[in-house]
């Protein structure tokens, strides 16, 4: 068993289920539970009906976390999220040029992502945490349930985002590399997203964020785009041409030649 399997656990509670819970709990290296009741496992992953769902059994008020592109909220982000014109959008540069080849190394909940490959651009998502990779599978899979979505240009792939951009060849470099790495809270009275907290226990932190930056810097053909909290320091290392800023958050851009900067896009510092 791996380091997870200790405070992590796959549970059904519909026999009809158990086949597919197994398939998953072997695959993800788990053990497979039947009752909620009778558990230690700080975590659990749940396989039903309505699709892959993950929840702290300890802290009931978080309710669960599943990944659904079809929710309310995030089909009401893509009708109304503000087109090309949202600052995403922007920073990525796709006001611009609609069909760019981007690539996200840290795909998380997949809403990003999924807002860039609706706006055109052809989006590989690449998650590192086994756990949110499966979360993200089942979520994909229940979306191509909607044509439109199925036609989208988006895959995912689950592994190290070094080991990922390490193994291109110049001819598959990607023109915009964008990443959201997940930091400790600065104010440890915040209270914090449910997502971000049950993300956080099962994925830490991106302590290894310079070193991505670094290596996306070499790999990206125009810019690469790096989301941080508004008021938060850039990530150590090469310092970004110009930032895009929101109402909570902002996007450093690093230009990878004189071409893409902001000044030639339109955007402001």
């Amino acid at each position: 068993m791996n380091a997870l399997s200790e405070k992590i656990a796959v549970v059904y509670q519909e026999i009809s289920l158990k086949n597919s819970a197994q398939i998953l709990a072997d695959k993800l290296n788990l053990n497979l539970i039947y009752s909620l009741s009778e558990n230690n496992y700080k975590i659990l992953l749940m396989v039903s009906d309505q699709g892959l769902e993950l929840f702290l059994p300890d802290e009931k008020n978080l309710g669960s976390l599943r990944i659904d592109f079809l929710s309310s909220a995030s089909l009401y982000r893509h009708q109304h999220g503000g087109g090309r014109k949202q600052l995403l959008a922007r920073a990525i540069g796709l006001h611009k040029k609609k069909n760019l080849v981007v690539s996200d190394l840290s795909a998380g909940l997949g809403r990003d992502a999924f807002v860039l490959a609706c706006l055109g651009a052809q989006v590989t998502m690449i998650e590192r945490s086994p756990i949110i990779c499966a979360l993200l599978e089942n979520g994909l899979k229940r979306a191509q349930e909607i044509a439109w979505i199925k036609d989208l240009t988006w895959r995912l792939i689950c592994g190290d985002s070094r080991d990922y951009l390490q193994s291109l060849l110049p001819e598959q470099y990607p023109e915009v590399i964008y990443f959201d790495p997940m930091f400790p809270e600065r104010k440890k009275s915040a209270l914090v997203k449910k997502e971000m907290r049950i993300l956080k226990e099962i994925a830490g932190e991106d302590v290894d964020a310079p070193e991505l930056l670094s290596l996306a810097l070499e790999k990206a053909l125009k810019r690469v785009v790096v989301k941080r909290p508004k008021l938060a320091p850039p990530i150590e290392g090469q310092k970004p041409d110009f930032s895009l800023i929101g109402q909570s958050s902002r996007f450093d851009i690093y230009s990878q030649g004189v071409l893409d900067f902001g000044r030639f896009f339109g955007d402001s510092h």
